[in-house]
């Protein structure tokens, strides 16, 4: 099929981002940043939570001996746990912060 469109052609399919949810598409004014900035502070908790269970199942496993491959500790292989929630703790942390000044009206809606 010489000259049929292939995959190429199509347009990729991408999955919605992390901005612009639907609560900006729909909801008018400032209501759509401030429901963001209300998820935004749930998840922040949530990551925080998780962030904290993870430090504590760091030190209860540093004092197991377990071991999780080969002579590696299982400790030190779940150091990477409160990390990675802290990290996407602190990327949400400033999207609320964005949001909510959005909702306040100290920045302008996008």
């Amino acid at each position: 099929m010489a000259g049929a469109p292939g995959p190429a052609a199509d347009p990729p399919v991408h999955p919605p981002s992390m901005g612009g949810g639907a609560a900006e598409r729909w909801l008018p004014g400032r209501a759509g940043p401030a429901v963001n900035a209300f998820t935004d502070l749930f998840t922040v908790g949530v990551c925080a939570l998780l962030a904290w269970e993870s430090v504590r199942y760091v030190l209860s496993s540093h004092g197991s001996g377990e071991m999780a491959f080969g002579r590696l500790p299982v400790w030190v292989a779940a150091t990477i746990l409160p990390m990675a929630f802290a990290l996407i703790g602190l990327r949400y942390l400033l999207r609320l912060y964005h949001h909510a000044r959005q909702a306040l009206g100290m920045e302008g809606l996008e």
